[in-house]
């Protein structure tokens, strides 16, 4: 079965819409100062929600295993410049006058509490993995 069908993309569309609303809705973000946030900020962190679920499993889920690591590679260079952090959230802190170290909790901060592995970690494995489906994948490598 290919992985790129219309019914693992529908799946993963609605998977991706549950999961941000469910993030969105039992969200911990502003629990350290205990304000509530403005109606931009619930708009950008459902966004945010949206689109970090896909930076975590899209090419375990979906393939598009080089396509996934261009998009790592570009969110992993915007996190070094703005020294680790990402600038979303940066922005969302700024604007609600939140601590400026409070992280965003979206999915990888949940598996980082239950795990105790830093989210790079986990990042450098889904790189890793993609590197290796991608060399498997490659005609010139794939002579059997």
């Amino acid at each position: 079965m290919k992985k790129n069908n219309k019914l693992y993309n529908k799946l993963f569309l609605l998977f991706l819409i549950f999961v941000s609303i469910v993030l969105n809705y039992n969200s911990n973000y502003n629990s350290n100062n205990k304000k509530k946030l403005k109606k931009s900020s619930i708009i950008i962190n459902t966004l945010h929600n949206f689109f970090s679920v896909p930076l975590m499993f899209y090419s375990l889920i979906l393939g598009n295993h080089l396509q996934h690591t261009v998009l790592l590679l570009i969110m992993l260079i915007i996190w070094y410049i703005y020294d680790g952090k990402c600038p979303v959230t940066i922005n969302v802190n700024k604007d609600n006058q939140m601590n400026q170290d409070e992280r965003f909790k979206d999915l990888i901060y949940y598996i980082e509490q239950i795990t105790g592995i830093h989210y790079y970690y986990y990042y450098l494995f889904v790189l890793i993995f993609n590197f290796v489906m991608i060399y498997i994948n490659d005609p010139i490598h794939n002579t059997y």
